[in-house]
């Protein structure tokens, strides 16, 4: 800027000092040269001064930006802050509900051997239990022929599974359910009814366990006659296949009832 000032002197100086010197043509020249420089002086005096004043302006919105950047980087650190705070609750909320979940499992897990354990003695052993108009039956049924309370050889072996059940537990006990087919009992057959001869079948069953070793207070002989056959006989031509299917001896399961308790008020 100083240089800027310094040059129309310097160049009044020159031509005072060689307008003695030159011809009016080239005095006239130098004059119109002067207005030239004089010109292009002030016109770049004008970009200087427009120049500081974007450099101004630059700065000032160099300054906005700034305060706009800082303000976004508190803001976003706020927002990243809140975020962590969120994840970390997150985090605990969901390491309860873990050990909630852990927990019920136990529990359970632990409920479900309390209802197991009633029939333990049972399916420890092997025996399936279903099951059946609301009661729970071993599946071992014995077989009998018409008219008969005998037990077969093959009937007394599939006695044994019942037996080891009886007796590894004491506890355990069993309803020995008699059953006979829909044929009546004819004129001096050993039985009075179908009723007394469910009943023998039931009895021949449960003194042919207390012979294997069974205590005969774990067993109950009940006789139902025909009244609850296995398979019915409606809609088929030839019974007899239903007929022997239904001369059997039922074991059902008699449930501890305190155990039963027990488990309800665990419930």
């Amino acid at each position: 800027m100083r240089k800027l000032r310094l040059l129309p002197i310097v160049c009044l100086t020159f031509v005072f000092l060689f307008s003695s010197c030159v011809s009016k043509k080239k005095w006239t020249e130098l004059m119109n040269d002067k207005e030239q420089l004089d010109m292009m002086l002030s016109q770049t005096q004008e970009q200087v001064k427009s120049l500081e004043n974007d450099v101004v302006t630059l700065g000032d919105e160099k300054t906005e930006l700034q305060e706009e950047f800082n303000s976004e980087t508190s803001r976003l650190n706020d927002a990243i802050s809140g975020i962590q705070t969120d994840l970390e609750a997150a985090k605990t909320k969901a390491n309860e509900m873990e050990a909630m979940v852990e927990g019920k499992d136990a529990e359970i897990s632990k409920l479900s051997a309390a209802v197991k354990s009633p029939f333990s003695p049972y399916t420890a052993k092997g025996l399936q239990l279903t099951e059946k108009g609301g009661g729970l039956y071993a599946n071992s049924p014995v077989r009998f022929k018409s008219g008969s309370a005998r037990l077969t050889k093959d009937s007394k072996a599939g006695l044994q599974i019942i037996v080891d059940v009886l007796m590894s537990d004491p506890t355990a006990q069993m309803i020995v359910e008699g059953h006979t087919d829909d044929v009546p009992m004819k004129e001096g057959a050993p039985y009075a009814s179908n009723k007394q001869l469910s009943k023998a079948r039931a009895n021949a069953v449960v003194k042919t366990l207390v012979k294997m070793g069974v205590n005969p207070v774990q067993l109950i002989a009940v006789g139902h006659g025909s009244d609850k056959p296995a398979m019915s006989y409606e809609g088929l031509d030839n019974k007899e296949e239903a007929r022997e299917y239904n001369r059997r001896a039922e074991f059902a399961v008699v449930t501890n009832p305190s155990e039963l308790f027990r488990m309800s008020q665990a419930l």
